[in-house]
């Protein structure tokens, strides 16, 4: 019996110490896992500012955009009149050629 016992005793220290290296390496487990806690946080608000600049950034295209369109209606506008105007000079060069053209006939003919 006393053999028995010391089996027991025996197993029994086996076990402890076969508790005492799965505690330590939950230990060493749940130190990285309270490090990598630590690093999501740190990314989770390196993200919330990524995010917040995002935001700022669309603000501005938008701004951007809006003082594009304007820009351009101006520039089309501006485009348009001096075609206008460049249309009305070269009729008004037409017509002035034309009563040159004119003048120099009757000039021609009572010479």
């Amino acid at each position: 019996m006393e053999e028995t016992l010391k089996k027991i005793l025996s197993e029994i220290s086996s076990v402890k110490t076969q508790l005492g290296s799965m505690n330590e390496r939950l230990g060493s487990v749940e130190s990285r896992l309270d490090s990598m806690d630590v690093r999501l946080d740190s990314m989770d608000s390196r993200l919330n500012c990524v995010e917040y600049e995002i935001a700022g950034i669309k603000q501005n295209i938008a701004v951007l955009e809006n003082k594009l369109d304007t820009n351009l209606k101006i520039l089309y506008d501006g485009y348009k009149q001096n075609f206008e105007s460049i249309t009305e000079i070269k009729k008004d060069i037409k017509d002035i050629k034309q009563k040159l053209d004119t003048h120099e006939l009757k000039l021609l003919k009572y010479s």
